[in-house]
């Protein structure tokens, strides 16, 4: 069935697949002294709203002929969702410190996976309608 798939959609649906997954991977964790807590996307309500991209990115890119790339406001749309989801995870990256409670000075925050496989799915939905463009499957 993966086969049926041009170039372009094949490795956009992988992204928005990879985009909706890191909604439920750790997206961030904090360390306090002996203490240690981690959260998810969907635990601040951001992998909500990324879930949501990612899907319908992928649904409207699974939805037309799939051996033909995908051209016009279907295309202005799937780079949407994508490049929205991986700007509120970028957002959500870099305001990771600043979220952190001030109680505590000697917390530490560090970066999940969720959070960078968010950026990087968002990223690359986005830029590889004009990486791929014009590139036929060749099977």
């Amino acid at each position: 069935m993966i086969k049926e798939f041009c170039d372009q959609k094949k490795y956009m649906l992988i992204a928005a697949v990879v985009g909706v997954i890191s909604a439920f991977l750790p997206w961030a964790s904090v360390k306090a002294g002996g203490f240690s807590m981690s959260a998810n996307g969907l635990d601040g309500g951001d992998g909500y709203i990324t879930i949501i991209l990612f899907a319908a990115a992928g649904y409207l890119t699974f939805r037309n002929e799939k051996s033909e790339e995908l051209s016009g406001n279907n295309l202005y749309m799937v780079i949407g969702g994508f490049g929205l989801a991986g700007l509120l995870g970028l957002y959500d990256l870099i305001n990771a410190n600043s979220t952190m409670p001030a109680a505590n000075p000697f917390a530490s925050v560090s970066i999940g996976i969720g959070l960078y496989l968010t950026v990087l799915a968002g990223l690359a939905g986005a830029v590889i309608p004009f990486v791929l463009k014009n590139k036929k499957n060749n099977e």
